[in-house]
C-alpha cells in the first residue's frame, strides 16, 4: 500500500464532478462495481438501480472490512496537512479534511450502507432493514470485524498473508 512520496491518496481524490472517489488497494474505482469482479453477468443484464445499490454495498463492505480487519493500512494513509491529495469530506458546498483516515472509512461506510438501505427500499429488494442497520451500528460492527482479526492473528498462514497484502 505504501506509494512514492508524489503519489496520490489511494483513497479518494476530488473532482469537481464528485467529492467521493473512492478507489481500492489497487487503485481501481470502487464506484464501479464491475472493477471488483464481484459482480456476475454484464451491465447491460442489470438494472441501473440494482448496479446502484451493489456499488453502494461494495463500498460499504469494503469500508468495513479495512476498518476492521486491516486498521492498521489506514494509518499509513496519515498525510501531510499542506498536501493537495488528503481525505476529504463535504459539509454542504465546503470541502474539509479529515482528521483521521479511519473517520473517513466510517463516515464512507455508514454513507455507503444508508443509500444502499434506500434504493432496496425503493427497489423492493426487501433488505433495506439490513443496511440501515449496518449503517447505524457501524461502529459496533468495525469492533465486530476487529474480534475477527484477533482470531486470525493467531494463525501463521494469515500473517504470510497480510505480509503480502499490506
Amino acid at each position: 500500500m505504501a506509494g512514492n512520496a508524489g503519489s496520490a491518496s489511494p483513497l479518494a481524490r476530488p473532482s469537481p464532478a464528485s467529492a467521493h472517489i473512492v478507489l481500492d488497494m489497487r487503485d481501481r474505482r470502487l464506484e464501479d462495481p464491475d472493477s471488483s469482479g464481484l459482480m456476475a453477468g454484464t451491465a447491460a443484464d442489470t438494472a441501473p438501480a440494482l448496479l446502484e445499490f451493489e456499488r453502494h454495498r461494495h463500498i460499504g463492505d469494503y469500508a468495513l472490512f479495512v476498518a476492521g480487519v486491516f486498521p492498521e493500512s489506514l494509518r499509513q494513509l496519515r498525510r501531510h496537512p499542506t498536501r493537495p491529495d488528503r481525505i476529504m469530506m463535504s459539509v454542504g458546498k465546503l470541502l474539509l479534511p479529515f482528521e483521521r483516515p479511519e473517520d473517513y472509512y466510517h463516515h464512507e461506510g455508514r454513507r455507503a450502507y444508508s443509500r444502499a438501505a434506500e434504493i432496496s427500499r425503493r427497489q423492493g429488494l426487501a433488505c433495506d432493514a439490513l443496511f440501515e442497520q449496518l449503517a447505524a451500528d457501524f461502529q459496533a460492527y468495525v469492533r465486530a470485524m476487529s474480534l475477527v482479526r484477533l482470531y486470525l492473528d493467531a494463525s501463521p498462514l494469515f500473517h504470510e498473508a497480510k505480509r503480502i497484502i499490506l
